[in-house]
C-alpha cells in the first residue's frame, strides 16, 4: 500500500471532526450513563474545486490513483497546520520563531494516554483545539489528537488531548510527536465523488476520509 499526501489543488470548504460510536442509556434509578463503542476516529470531509477542465483532470488522476480505499493518505485540516497563536493571518505568514520546525525532541504519556507533555522550545504556546501529530515507521503510520487544554512552554508542556494517544503509536524512542501540519493515515470513503463538468470546464465534488491507525 502507498502513502500519499492530500494534492495542493484547489480546495473549498473543509469539515474535520471525531467520529464517535457512544451509546447512553438511563438505569433503573434514571440516572443517565454512557459507553464508548470502539476508539474515536477522525474524518475529513474536502470540497473539490475545479475552475479549469485541467484542475478536474488533476483531481480525477490524484481520485484514481487512490484506488477507492486501497491506498492511503495524509489527512490534515488546512486552517490548523500551524498552532493557533501560529497561524498566518493579516500582517503574519505564520511560523513558529526561531525557525522552529514543530518538531518536539521527545514526548511522553500519562498512564491512560490522556495527557501529553512535549519538550519543546520555551515559550512555544499552545491553545486548546490546537492539534498534535504523530509519525513513526519512517513517517509512512501516523495518528493525530487535539488539546483540551492549553499553556506556554517552559521546556516542556503537559497538555490534555482528546481522543487519548492510541496504544499504536510508540514511545518517543522510535516516534516523533510535531505541531507543523499534523495528519491522520485516511482512507476514502464509498461516498466521495467528483462532480461534473460544467460547459466551461467547471466543477465540484467531495472526497470524504476516515482514519486508519495502523499499529
Amino acid at each position: 500500500m502507498a502513502v500519499y499526501d492530500l494534492p495542493a489543488y484547489a480546495v473549498g470548504n473543509v469539515r474535520f471532526w471525531l467520529q464517535r460510536r457512544d451509546l447512553r442509556a438511563s438505569d433503573a434509578s434514571g440516572r443517565n450513563a454512557g459507553v464508548q463503542l470502539g476508539f474515536p476516529l477522525w474524518m475529513a470531509e474536502y470540497e473539490t474545486v475545479a475552475l479549469t477542465d485541467l484542475d478536474a483532470q488533476l483531481w480525477g488522476a490524484w481520485f484514481k490513483r487512490q484506488r477507492g480505499a486501497i491506498h492511503q493518505f495524509r489527512a490534515t485540516d488546512p486552517s490548523r497546520w500551524y498552532p493557533y497563536a501560529y497561524r498566518p493571518r493579516p500582517g503574519f505568514a505564520g511560523g513558529f520563531p526561531g525557525g522552529w520546525n514543530g518538531e518536539a525532541s521527545t514526548y511522553t504519556f500519562s498512564g491512560d494516554r490522556s495527557t501529553v507533555t512535549l519538550t519543546i522550545p520555551s515559550g512555544i504556546v499552545l491553545t486548546a483545539g490546537d492539534l498534535i501529530g504523530f509519525k513513526w515507521s519512517s513517517n509512512t503510520k501516523l495518528a493525530l489528537v487535539e488539546c483540551m487544554t492549553g499553556g506556554t512552554s517552559s521546556g516542556t508542556l503537559a497538555v490534555d488531548v482528546d481522543p487519548a494517544v492510541p496504544t499504536a503509536v510508540p514511545s518517543a524512542a522510535s516516534g516523533t510527536a510535531y505541531l507543523f501540519k499534523p495528519a491522520f493515515l485516511a482512507r476514502l470513503m464509498p461516498d466521495t465523488e467528483l462532480g461534473a463538468l460544467s460547459p466551461d470546464g467547471q466543477s465540484s465534488g467531495k472526497l470524504t476520509a476516515q482514519q486508519d491507525i495502523v499499529p
